[in-house]
């Protein structure tokens, strides 16, 4: 279900992708490398100068039964550094989601992140949905979301919830026999 377009030179080029009805596949990235999608538009060029590598994303639009967003941003190597050292690069992206359901947040958090956080995220997050989430990331991905992260930096996910049911102590976190700890419901606030 994809069409492409690509213009490309071995100093850079352009491309428009557009998936109907298709997936796209992150190994060694996601729990659940296979993102399903209804949609996807992406415009965007890039350019190649010695080992420097930059992308420019005009526009990204996607949509799957998780959610609905729009984003643009740009990505690129690490300035003075080479070899394995340029990656993963510095991120500047934003834009939102319109829509996104709460019980499938999981399934996006990076292997980088601990199990036990993606486990507990998994477990926790019963059900919700979230409306109009403003997203902004910033920065070197090695320290992006942690307390290295160099000023200037930003990781920020900000927009309203309802309708939460969220189990802030898990059944994997309770201790065999005990009786389970009830459930916060129909939670609605700002994230």
């Amino acid at each position: 279900g994809a069409a492409l377009e690509l213009e490309a030179t071995p100093a850079g080029g352009r491309a428009s992708l557009a998936i109907a009805d298709g997936a796209l596949s992150f190994p060694g990235v996601f729990e659940e490398p296979r993102i399903p999608l209804a949609r996807l538009e992406l415009r965007g060029r890039w350019r190649v100068q010695g080992e420097h590598i930059a992308v420019d994303v005009e526009q990204l639009e996607l949509r799957n039964a998780d959610a609905t967003g729009s984003f643009k941003g740009s990505w690129q190597t690490l300035a003075g550094q080479s070899g394995a050292a340029r990656f993963p690069g510095v991120l500047d992206l934003s834009g939102s989601f319109s829509r996104a359901n709460g019980a499938r947040v999981h399934r996006y958090l990076p292997l980088g992140i601990p199990e036990s956080a993606r486990r507990y995220v998994r477990e926790a997050v019963v059900k919700g949905e979230a409306r109009d989430v403003a997203v902004r990331v910033k920065g070197d991905l090695r320290h992006i979301a942690s307390s290295k992260a160099p000023p200037g930096s930003e990781f920020r996910f900000a927009g309203q919830v309802h309708g939460v049911t969220l189990a802030y102590v898990p059944p994997s976190l309770q201790p065999a026999g005990q009786v389970p700890w009830p459930a916060l419901e129909n939670l609605s606030g700002e994230l």
